[in-house]
């Protein structure tokens, strides 16, 4: 059971074609399921675009539940980062960091873990498609398991409270691609996931299908002046 929490992967809900500024800061909130070391897990998020050094960085925020047995005990936020090395459309390389919290309960234990990972994705980019193959690699840096009663006496475990150090590691290759159909975005996720250490993946493959709904920040603010011009009854924005 506790190789079953150390097999929860640090999977970051990325957009996967460019987070074009051609109308201001663009944004994203979507989701995603599929088959990623548990059935069905649906991940919500939340994604932004800044554009520093003249090249195109992603940061975003996620949050996940298994959706087979749901329970506000069974969760992982992530934040990261995705930086786009070339300026401009055409070749892609990206570079991406994140980190989770993690948290499972269940009747033999309750455990919180945190957990890196790093990742390249090589590709071609288009203003409306993206495809191209990744290398994912991830670590978990620390887990805290404290178990129950249950646990201890019926279910064998032989301590109250342990942290273990490094206790995983994950490795994904597969692809990844994306297309934007005006302002809803398609994105898939697909490949071989390897484990070490505590870990087990059954089987050792990950798929995942998502979909977002992106604006620009100029948009936005353009919708809010038309409501207030709405508001006013002369159908223009107020001075």
């Amino acid at each position: 059971m506790i190789a079953a929490l150390l097999a929860l992967a640090v999977v970051a809900h990325v957009p996967t074609v460019r987070m074009d500024d051609e109308h201001g800061r663009p944004s994203t909130v979507g989701a995603s399921t599929g088959f990623d070391d548990a059935l069905l897990p649906v991940t919500v998020g939340y994604a932004t675009g800044l554009r520093p050094w003249q090249r195109p960085l992603t940061l975003g925020a996620t949050l996940t539940m298994p959706m087979l047995r749901p329970d506000f005990g069974d969760l992982r936020g992530s934040v990261y980062a995705e930086l786009d090395v070339n300026r401009e459309l055409g070749w892609m390389v990206r570079v991406a960091h994140g980190w989770s919290v993690i948290g499972t309960r269940n009747d033999a234990f309750s455990a919180v873990g945190m957990a890196a990972r790093g990742g390249v994705t090589v590709g071609w980019s288009a203003r409306r498609f993206a495809i191209g193959g990744e290398l994912v690699a991830g670590l978990t840096a620390f887990t805290h398991v404290h178990t129950t009663t249950w646990g201890r006496e019926i279910g064998g475990l032989p301590f109250t409270r342990a942290t273990f150090g490094a206790p995983a590691w994950s490795l994904e290759t597969g692809l990844r691609a994306g297309v934007l159909l005006g302002r809803v975005e398609l994105a898939l996720r697909a490949g071989f996931d390897r484990k070490g250490r505590l870990n087990l993946a059954i089987p050792p493959v990950y798929a995942t299908l998502g979909v977002a709904v992106r604006w620009g920040a100029d948009e936005w603010r353009d919708a809010v002046a038309r409501g207030r011009a709405k508001r006013h009854g002369d159908g223009r924005a107020p001075q």
